[in-house]
């Protein structure tokens, strides 16, 4: 057998449980309701049907070995909550896009892995080749 690698970015979209437990919903709720502002970041995204799709069509392909990236173009995170506030007009999204000396002197000391991500990334524009 081939060793076939899917590589995702950050997945959003439905999920099958019944409940709200998914990190989709979490991260964006919890954005949503914490926060006025934002960081200068991008993500990779990933809709959790293709990444679905694509451990599929690994499974199915005897031909297929390598590492496979299943992401879209980085998304910053204004155009996230552009999208989030066309698609969900009652939720309040935040409008302020902070500095990035400001997030890093806030996460200078942070030693958790979302402050160090933060600390290091922050400003930096994501490229992915998913061409493959």
């Amino acid at each position: 057998f081939n060793l076939v690698v899917i590589v995702s970015g950050m997945m959003l979209g439905p999920h099958l449980a019944t409940g709200s437990g998914s990190f989709s919903y979490r991260f964006l709720t919890k954005f949503l309701h914490s926060r006025r502002v934002y960081p200068n970041m991008s993500y990779c995204i990933a809709d959790v049907r293709d990444v679905a799709n694509s451990h599929v069509l690994a499974m199915e392909n005897a031909e297929l070995a390598g590492r496979f990236i299943v992401s879209h173009n980085a998304l910053h995170l204004t155009d996230v909550l552009q999208i989030v506030h066309e698609n969900f007009v009652d939720l309040q999204v935040p409008t302020y896009m902070l500095r990035d000396f400001v997030v890093r002197a806030a996460t200078a000391r942070d030693v958790s892995f979302r402050g160090q991500y933060l600390h290091r990334n922050v400003g930096k524009a994501l490229h992915i080749n998913n061409s493959r």
